[in-house]
């Protein structure tokens, strides 16, 4: 973890960011909330091994992704 970030955020401070993490709380909110960057709560999380959690696609970019799949477009040009 940067060392400026352990100089700013106290053990309490971060076992409070973890657990709010876990309650729902999105990286940018926490971020925001403690004054760091998105990357230093990912960097805090990554860290202390805190399981991730994954935006899933919305079912509209799920039907679009499928069709221009099956219009034979690669998939990878199709997740972008």
């Amino acid at each position: 973890m940067p060392r400026n970030i352990d100089r700013r955020l106290t053990a309490t401070t971060v076992e409070e960011l973890i657990r709010t993490y876990a309650e729902g709380v999105s990286t940018a909110k926490l971020a925001a909330q403690y004054g760091i960057s998105k990357t230093a709560v990912l960097t805090l999380l990554t860290n202390r091994e805190v399981p991730r959690r994954y935006q899933s696609m919305a079912t509209t970019d799920i039907d679009h992704t499928e069709r221009l799949y099956l219009a034979g477009h690669s998939l990878a040009s199709c997740n972008g």
